[in-house]
C-alpha cells in the first residue's frame, strides 16, 4: 500500500465547527486484489476526527478490499470543542492504523 501524504495537517479549525474535508488516497500498485483487515483511527471513537472510507462513516473499518491497481478515498474531517481539553493545549492529533495482517502502517 501506498499514501498520498504521510501527515493530514488541519491548519485552522473553529471550535463547535465542523472542519472542511480532507482528502487520503490508499493507493494498491500491485497485480493483486487485498484486504485491509483493519483501518482505524487511534483513539477510536474518543477521537474527535471522524473518518469516511469508501462512503462509509466510521472510527473502525474491517475487511476494506483494494483491487490491483486501484485506490481507496479516505475523507477526514473533525469537529473540535475547546472546553474539553487543556487549555495550553494547540495541537490536537490522532494516527490512521492500516493493519495489513503483517505489520501496522
Amino acid at each position: 500500500m501506498e499514501f498520498s501524504k504521510d501527515t493530514v495537517l488541519l491548519d485552522t479549525v473553529f471550535t463547535s465547527i465542523g472542519s472542511s474535508t480532507y482528502t487520503l488516497k490508499v493507493y494498491n500498485r500491485s497485480d493483486e486484489d487485498i484486504n485491509i483487515p483493519t483501518i482505524e483511527l487511534k483513539q477510536g471513537d474518543q477521537s474527535k476526527y471522524r473518518l469516511n472510507v469508501d462512503g462509509e462513516a466510521g472510527y473502525h473499518f474491517m475487511n476494506t478490499p483494494l483491487f490491483a491497481h486501484d485506490s481507496l478515498y479516505i475523507f477526514i474531517e473533525v469537529t473540535y470543542h475547546i472546553q474539553e481539553q487543556d487549555p495550553q493545549e494547540f495541537l490536537y492529533s490522532d494516527a490512521i492504523q492500516f493493519d495489513n495482517q503483517n505489520h501496522l502502517q
